[in-house]
Parts: C-alpha cells; structure tokens; sequence
C-alpha cells in the first residue's frame, strides 16, 4: 500500500505503509492505494482524520 500525507496523488514510487502514521497538530490528510507487481493499482482512497482537544 502505496501512502502521502502531503494531499499529494500517492503513486508506485510513493512511500509504503509498513506501520503507525504520526498525526502531527489536528489534522492530517492521507491518500492511499494498493499496488502490485502484474496487476492493476486500486482506486486512490482518501482519509481526513481530525483530532479534537
């Protein structure tokens, strides 16, 4: 799984989830999408996650 935290497209060069993302102030916008070698990449998905104090 292929992830930015930037609001940039995530592509195939793009960082690789391999664990916890760090949510640095109150919110952090992540888009992601699976890849694999021989197959078609999935849809790109976007998670907004806000965090309340």
């Amino acid at each position: 799984m292929h992830n930015t935290v930037d609001s940039s497209e995530p592509l195939d060069n793009s960082a690789i989830y391999d664990g916890p993302i760090v949510v640095m102030g109150t919110e952090l916008t992540i888009k992601a999408l699976a890849s694999t070698p021989g197959k078609k990449d999935s849809a790109v998905v976007t998670g907004i996650f806000r965090i309340r104090q």
